[in-house]
């Protein structure tokens, strides 16, 4: 499987609750700087899985103008990309699937573990900011057996 790790961009600092917090121009235009370059390797995404929370869902919206192939159907939102969701229960859910190609947009701290967890590097080893990127390819999905294809962040 080819798995893309997406971090949500800069987001406002507060919301009345913590899922309502929206993206910054800042956010938008930091997506847009990391994914515009990306657009040719990111067309092969067949399946999207988003956190429902409004600032994932404005990253993914951004994030549809560089995967050509990313149409709704395409699109699930799921409560195991929240922020303090387990990382082991997302990852055997991702090898339930059939897809080769796979877009997850998410949260720290879920998203640094997985990506940790997933390559088989020491907790906190690589480092994701908000609108950064990694391509991992792995099968099965499972501890250590990634291979980190680069990951990309904000200049």
């Amino acid at each position: 499987m080819e798995l893309f790790l997406l971090r949500h961009g800069h987001a406002v600092p507060s919301a009345p609750r913590d899922s309502e917090r929206e993206l910054s121009s800042q956010g938008r235009e930091d997506l847009s700087m990391v994914l515009q370059p990306l657009t040719k390797e990111l067309n092969q995404i067949e399946k999207v899985l988003c956190s429902p929370f409004i600032r994932t869902r404005q990253t993914l919206e951004v994030a549809k103008q560089y995967l050509p192939a990313a149409v709704d159907s395409n699109i699930t939102y799921s409560e195991n990309l929240t922020p303090d969701a387990n990382y082991l229960a997302l990852a055997s859910l991702l090898e339930t699937m059939q897809e080769t190609s796979v877009l997850l947009v998410t949260h720290q701290p879920l998203v640094e573990l997985l990506l940790n967890w997933l390559c088989g590097f020491a907790p906190g080893e690589y480092r994701m900011g908000t609108s950064a990127i990694a391509a991992i390819d792995i099968d099965p999905v499972a501890a250590g057996l990634g291979e980190l294809r680069w990951l990309k962040q904000p200049i």
